[in-house]
């Protein structure tokens, strides 16, 4: 209730009523409104690829190990997989990779444990041992546990998806949340949401966008060379 009063407080709703009720009782009420701090980190990358950026992936390092909740909000093809290779040798606890798409783990089963639906309980107990897995979100429910692990999950602005498409594998990953002993969310598109639950900072990304050059296009009229028949 507080967090949603100190909400309306610092972001006006642009209701000229509604805005003049809640300014009259924050002077009544001063001792409950209580502004909300914004810790976010903002981060602008002069690379394109997260991976090649040393100064942030050592930002990146020390606030994983601060707390237990990270979220890192990069752009789509920045390379944040390569962060996670990199997080595999600088972390030493066992990490878990959760993403929504089936052709994303597949990406990493050459040089890494994957989890399918394909994937057998033999295999999966095999691929349990290794320091780095990755798995869809369908499949996280095979896995035995995430205690003691490091879980991230890729695109996680799909666990506040209201549809019932992911409902189980959403129901899966939140007990996984509980269990694991950090977690980091990425996304391109981070959802308020997972702030305000978890209570935790955000890391903003940007980085270059490549720059394509185009031609443009001319029509001319009375052209000669194109006959229509």
């Amino acid at each position: 209730v507080m967090d949603a009063w100190n909400s309306s407080i610092n972001n006006p709703i642009n209701n000229a009523k509604l805005d003049g009720i809640i300014r009259d009782l924050s002077e009544v009420l001063p001792t409950l409104v209580k502004p909300i701090e914004n810790t976010d980190i903002n981060y602008n990358s002069k690379f394109r690829y997260l991976g090649q950026d040393e100064k942030l992936y050592s930002l990146l390092l020390k606030e994983i190990k601060k707390d237990k909740f990270t979220i890192i909000n990069a752009p789509t093809g920045s390379g944040k997989t390569t962060i996670v290779k990199k997080l595999d040798k600088d972390i030493e606890d066992k990490i878990v990779f959760l993403a929504p798409l089936r052709t994303i783990v597949e990406q990493q089963s050459k040089d890494y444990k994957t989890v399918l639906g394909g994937t057998t309980p033999q295999e999966i107990k095999i691929a349990e041992k290794y320091k780095l897995i990755f798995s869809t979100y369908s499949s996280a429910c095979r896995l035995s546990s995430v205690k003691d692990k490091v879980l991230i999950i890729d695109e996680s602005h799909l666990l506040s998806d209201r549809s019932n498409i992911l409902f189980s594998e959403i129901q899966t990953i939140l007990g996984m949340i509980k269990e694991a002993k950090k977690v980091i969310f990425f996304s391109a598109t981070t959802n308020v949401l997972l702030k305000d639950i978890f209570k935790t900072n955000q890391i903003n990304i940007t980085t270059p966008t490549e720059k394509i050059e185009v031609d443009p296009l001319f029509y001319k009229e009375n052209r000669t060379d194109v006959i229509i028949k």
